[in-house]
C-alpha cells in the first residue's frame, strides 16, 4: 500500500504539472519518483524468484516486462495517433508520428533528442508523444539492468551478491555522472 501511495503521489504531480504548471513547477518529478519505485520493485522481486541459468533469468525478466508496458503502450500509440490525424496540423503531423513510432521501439527519448526539442518549450507540450522520453529511457534501462544483477549475482544469490550490485550501480552512476558533465559542456 505505501509503495501504490508513492505511485499515486508521482503520477498525481506530474499530472498536476501538465494541467496547472503554476501550481506545480517541479510536477514532473513524479517522473524520477516512479522510475525509483519501479526499480525497487522489479529489483525485490528479483530478489524472491529462484533463477536456475542466465537464460532463463533473462528471458523471463524480458517476457515480465514485455507484457507489462507494450500492450498499454501501443494501445496508447494507436489512439493518440488517430486522435492526432484528427486534430493537429498537418505540417507538425510527421515530427507527432515520427516521435510516436519511434516510442513504440523505445527510442523516442532519442528521437526527441535529434530534434533538440526542449522539453519545456512550447512546440514539445503540443507534441502529445513527448513524455514518452521517460518510458524509453526506462526501456533502454531494462537492456543493461538484468545482465548487472546477474553478473553481480544478485540474481543467483551468490555471497555478497548486495553488496556487489550497490558498488556496480555507484560505479556506473558515477561514469554517468561524467559523462554528463563531460557532453554537457
Amino acid at each position: 500500500p505505501e509503495i501504490d501511495g508513492l505511485r499515486a503521489i508521482a503520477v498525481m504531480s506530474v499530472t498536476f504539472n501538465k494541467l496547472y504548471e503554476s501550481f506545480l513547477p517541479c510536477g514532473y518529478l513524479g517522473v524520477d519518483i516512479f522510475a525509483v519505485i519501479s526499480g525497487y520493485v522489479i529489483t525485490a522481486s528479483i530478489y524472491g524468484r529462484k533463477n536456475e541459468s542466465i537464460r532463463e533469468f533473462i528471458s523471463n525478466f524480458y517476457l515480465r516486462r514485455f507484457k507489462r508496458l507494450i500492450p498499454g503502450l501501443i494501445f496508447m500509440v494507436l489512439i493518440i495517433s488517430f486522435a492526432s490525424v484528427l486534430l493537429i496540423q498537418t505540417s507538425k503531423l510527421p515530427e507527432v508520428i515520427t516521435t510516436g513510432s519511434s516510442a513504440l521501439v523505445g527510442l523516442s527519448n532519442l528521437y526527441l533528442v535529434k530534434l533538440s526539442t526542449n522539453y519545456f518549450s512550447i512546440l514539445a507540450k503540443l507534441n502529445p508523444f513527448t513524455a514518452t522520453w521517460s518510458l524509453s529511457c526506462e526501456e533502454q534501462y531494462y537492456l543493461v539492468f538484468p545482465f548487472i544483477l546477474w553478473f553481480t549475482g544478485f540474481a543467483s544469490k551468490e555471497n555478497k551478491s548486495i553488496q556487489k550490485l550497490v558498488f556496480a550501480i555507484v560505479f556506473l552512476s558515477t561514469i554517468s555522472l561524467v559523462l554528463f558533465i563531460f557532453f554537457w559542456f
